[in-house]
């Protein structure tokens, strides 16, 4: 199904058939004919879930399951939400108020034939009805002060749809950015294929919290005109009415925690999925200002959402003195740095000079290890798909 103003593919075409995916997962002739823990383990297991004074979740990153007393579970989201920056109680939730405004930006698309019928179905299924989104958090023990990522479950909330249906208009626009790395197969490939003189120096810069930094008009203002300039005369939709669904999306993200209700005032919430896109544009048009203001240019610029990627053939000196203006360029926007002149990780890869340096003018590079990785693995016997068990069975890690 394609929508009837441009040539993108159908939003909710997509979403059915990941539906249809996970429904046919879920489904008892999948299932292994014998269990692979033992009745005493299966017992274990079911006595904790039930357990209401622990907290079972898994960690921020990796394989690492996380367990901690309830109350200080309780305690730790609390006091993120009681920060007035950023969130707001509300006395009752506001979840069927901004689902009427939602089904009224869908109808109003409709209408004006921006979307077709299809898509109108889609994105008005469960507006009758919504859910409240829930907030909670994710420990993340790979920093050195262990702290929770705030977290806000929208599924089948009063704007995941549109979330979706204003993702699949930004996507475009974010992976044509100069900056843009997909995942480690792209950075890999980059670097495979990126020839470095021998003094370059290393420098990996990470945005603090970058999501909840974002200022909310700002970020809109900055998609808004990204996404004209890229689509140019040929809007998917009117830039008004994509800013309408970002705004709504974005300023009544509201949520319940210990049976309380908040919303968030500013930036961007973690969960909602145009959180990724937005950010990445946003980003985009930050550090081009940033680079264009800067007397210091990088030899190598790449980003994956937060995290960059620099090489630089300038002194080291020179790039804390990038930094600290990078740090002052944006009122809310602020960079750590790691710098080396030997070695870099950036995602879960490490990248260093090595013999290649020499013979072919490129980095070498291997599989980077967080302290806290465990090594788990799957077990054959387990319930994912025997597709998703034969490509975990031939991975290997690299080095080149």
């Amino acid at each position: 199904m394609i929508f009837p103003s441009c040539r993108i593919q159908s939003v909710a075409l997509e979403n059915y058939l990941e539906e249809t995916k996970l429904e046919i997962a879920r489904s008892a002739v999948f299932r292994p004919r014998f269990d692979n823990i033992s009745a005493n383990e299966r017992n274990a297991i079911s006595a904790l879930k039930r357990n209401s004074k622990i907290n079972l979740k898994k960690a921020d990153k990796g394989t690492t399951t996380v367990i901690l007393d309830t109350a200080q579970k309780i305690d730790e989201g609390l006091q993120q939400l009681c920060n007035d920056k950023f969130f707001k109680p509300l006395s009752s939730p506001i979840v069927h108020n901004t689902a009427r405004k939602a089904k009224e930006l869908v109808n109003k698309l409709y209408r004006s034939g921006h979307i077709d019928l299809m898509t109108h179905k889609w994105l008005t299924i469960g507006l009758k009805q919504p859910r409240i989104p829930e907030f909670y958090t994710l420990t993340t023990i790979h920093k050195k002060t262990p702290v929770g990522r705030p977290i806000v479950c929208g599924s089948i909330g009063p704007t995941e749809r549109i979330s979706s249906f204003v993702d699949s208009l930004l996507q475009p626009v974010a992976i044509k950015q100069e900056s843009y790395i997909k995942d480690t197969t792209d950075f890999i490939n980059f670097t495979e294929n990126t020839q470095i003189p021998d003094n370059v120096v290393l420098a990996t810069l990470d945005v603090s919290s970058l999501y909840t930094n974002i200022p909310q008009e700002e970020g809109i203002d900055v998609v808004c005109r990204l996404y004209e300039d890229d689509y140019e005369q040929k809007l998917p939709i009117p830039t008004n009415d994509l800013r309408e669904l970002m705004r709504l999306i974005l300023e009544e993200n509201s949520f319940k925690f210990n049976e309380k209700h908040f919303v968030q005032t500013d930036g961007i919430a973690m969960g909602t999925k145009m959180a990724v896109a937005f950010s990445v544009i946003f980003m985009a048009d930050l550090e081009k200002r940033l680079l264009a203001a800067s007397p210091f240019k990088p030899f190598v610029w790449k980003r994956f959402i937060d995290d960059i990627f620099s090489l630089w053939t300038i002194p080291m000196e020179e790039v804390y003195i990038f930094v600290d203006l990078a740090n002052s360029f944006h009122p809310t926007i602020k960079f750590t740095c790691e710098m080396s002149s030997e070695r870099a990780v950036f995602l879960d890869t490490e990248v260093f000079k090595g013999p290649r340096l020499s013979s072919l003018g490129i980095l070498n590079s291997q599989t980077h290890f967080k302290p806290t990785e465990t090594f788990q693995y799957t077990h054959f016997s387990s319930c994912h798909p025997f597709i998703r068990k034969r490509v975990l069975s031939r991975e290997k890690h690299y080095v080149f």
